[in-house]
């Protein structure tokens, strides 16, 4: 593909986004727009996402992975089985990338991001210290917020790059 068609998927799956409403008739955050943006032109399959908020819900941003619920995986262990080793397909391809990402680059270890295996329904990608930021004066909680939304854009922008170098 070359870099105009490539342009081309980018900027539908921007649109894409930009159109996405989740349960609760909320648009993508602004803030984690490009992020999503760019692990979809990569392949993944997100369900769920967060710009972070200090006044609510989590204070760092985050995306949700996780492959097509398939029909009837409910009642049969085999299509269960089937589900995880999707989602884990899903899984290693973000390790090898945040593995690329972190190789030679320098950040507070709080910062780094990392991947939250809650089931075998999915994942998250998140910052590390993002859960013990709560109970901090905000203050804190404003520089925290800030160098985890600063780290997931970098993300975002190493993924683009990576998108549209290869």
């Amino acid at each position: 593909m070359d870099i105009k068609d490539k342009q081309k998927v980018w900027d539908e799956t921007r649109s894409s986004v930009d159109h996405i409403v989740d349960g609760l008739e909320e648009h993508v955050d602004e803030g984690i727009k490009e992020t999503v943006t760019a692990l979809m032109v990569h392949g993944f399959v997100t369900i769920g996402s967060c710009g972070g908020h200090l006044e609510r819900s989590l204070l760092y941003p985050w995306v949700d992975f996780c492959t097509v619920e398939p029909t009837g995986w409910k009642e049969d262990k085999r299509i269960i089985k089937q589900w995880e080793a999707a989602n884990r397909i899903q899984y290693k391809r973000m390790l090898e990338l945040l593995g690329y990402f972190y190789f030679d680059r320098k950040v507070k270890y709080d910062a780094m991001l990392i991947l939250d295996c809650a089931n075998f329904a999915g994942f998250r990608l998140e910052s590390i210290g993002g859960f013990a930021v709560d109970g901090e004066s905000d203050e804190i909680k404003q520089e925290k917020l800030t160098l985890y939304c600063r780290e997931m854009q970098e993300f975002a922008e190493f993924l683009k790059n990576k998108y549209f170098s290869g």
